[in-house]
């Protein structure tokens, strides 16, 4: 049986429940959990099985030791509002080595929907590796300017980064090697405007190249046009498909594109 997790906040809960309702539709032999940050009632609401409120065992659930720093926000690329985006639900699958006891555990970012079977991750190799995800070294590199002038060597990161929406973790490499650990570490020393609001960056540098690849399939970022043929986990980028205001901002062809896909789901 696969575990697959993922997590959110009030705000996050339609894109939970719609990536639930789409995974055990496509999926079979499915252990579906969310780790939900919220009230007793909105935790309980959900469909699914619930973690609530999980915390950090060192304490840590942000940067600076457990609170939020705005400082670290600073010159988000995207224009969104730091408070708004950086929730405890993104951060919340450095946990996950902590809460589950399975030898392998699939994360999926709320903002996603399964729209075909998954159950050949149950048997994918490793090969030794700590985690398998896509490939994003060529996308990293074109963005993220001073974490590269930081880490990197010259204009490239200096490594293989791998995509954090969707990851299959090796749990026993993943504790082994101390990822989450080493996550929180670097989240510690970030300086104001470095991390820029992704928990991504931190586990690219701590993950350093240790990844097995697995196809785009397993997420593929959906625009305008639907998913093409082949695709098992399509992604909505930049957008909040259940929030009619954030959808109306979109062109026409994206707005139906994401009904489309979307709404069967909710």
């Amino acid at each position: 049986m696969l575990t697959v997790v993922t997590a959110c906040d009030e705000k996050f809960g339609p894109g939970a429940i719609a990536l639930y309702n789409s995974i055990t539709r496509h999926t079979t032999g499915i252990d579906f959990y969310c780790m939900a940050f919220g009230s007793d009632a909105f935790c309980d609401s959900l469909p699914m099985k619930v973690i609530k409120n999980p915390s950090y065992p060192e304490g840590q659930m942000f940067p600076k030791g457990g609170r939020w720093d705005a400082g670290v926000m600073q010159a988000y690329p995207l224009g969104m509002n730091p408070s708004e985006y950086a929730m405890p639900a993104m951060y919340s699958r450095l946990l996950i080595p902590s809460l589950f006891d399975v030898d392998r555990v699939l994360w999926v970012d709320a903002d996603c929907l399964v729209i075909d079977n998954l159950g050949e991750l149950e048997t994918f190799d490793f090969a030794g590796h700590c985690m398998a995800s896509t490939d994003i070294t060529e996308q990293f590199n074109g963005n993220f300017k001073s974490l590269r002038e930081r880490h990197g060597q010259g204009n490239a990161l200096g490594i293989r980064a791998p995509g954090t929406g969707t990851m299959l973790i090796n749990m026993q490499a993943w504790r082994d090697s101390k990822i989450s650990e080493r996550c929180f570490e670097l989240m510690n020393e970030a300086k104001p405007g470095e991390w820029l609001a992704v928990v991504q960056n931190a586990i690219i540098l701590a993950v350093n190249g240790d990844f097995a690849e697995y196809g785009w399939e397993y997420m593929r970022d959906c625009k305008r046009a639907g998913p093409p043929a082949g695709t098992k986990i399509m992604h909505f980028p930049i957008v909040i498909p259940w929030d009619d205001y954030d959808v109306k901002r979109k062109p026409p062809e994206m707005q139906q594109m994401i009904k489309n896909h979307w709404e069967p789901y909710r």
